[in-house]
């Protein structure tokens, strides 16, 4: 009788061993963190076009390619909503159509994978709509000189 009493509770205890190890991880929480877009709707970004992301206390927002945005997000697992972004208004010559069409994918996003330093963001169907990196340092121009050519649509003198 001991003996099958002894070997139900061990039988209990490796099943309940079993089943914990192949629960699913608790999804990571995003508060907090901070990310640099590396894709675009499944396209690279040129290095010279930095988005940047961050997650702090139900906002979302950081430094778009030119303009500075925001939104409310609701984390719940991996489920991820995105409120629609306000930013400012500035316009720069050559980025804009990047920060365009971030802040309309922003506006999409419904869940999130993260696989090491890979933070994706998921539209309704599960497609990549965005994919951050951790921030990376912006490249130093120190020892480097310059010599304008054009200003405007005018060349510079002796150049």
């Amino acid at each position: 009788m001991k003996r099958a009493l002894y070997l139900l509770v061990m039988f209990a205890l490796s099943l309940a061993l079993v089943v914990s190890a192949c629960a699913p991880a608790a999804a990571p929480d995003l508060d907090s963190t901070e990310w640099q877009l590396v894709e675009l709707n499944g396209s690279s970004l040129p290095v010279y076009v930095r988005i940047m992301l961050s997650f702090k206390d139900g906002l979302a927002g950081g430094q778009g390619a030119c303009n500075g945005y925001g939104a409310d997000y609701t984390q719940d697992g991996y489920t991820l909503v995105l409120q629609p972004a306000m930013s400012t208004l500035m316009y720069c010559e050559g980025v804009m159509g990047y920060e365009t069409e971030y802040l309309a994918s922003f506006g999409k996003v419904k869940s999130f994978q993260l696989e090491n330093d890979t933070l994706s963001l998921l539209d309704e169907s599960g497609s990549v709509l965005l994919v951050f990196g951790k921030p990376q340092a912006a490249p130093s121009l120190g020892g480097t000189s310059w010599n304008a050519t054009q200003v405007g649509n005018l060349p510079v003198p002796g150049v």
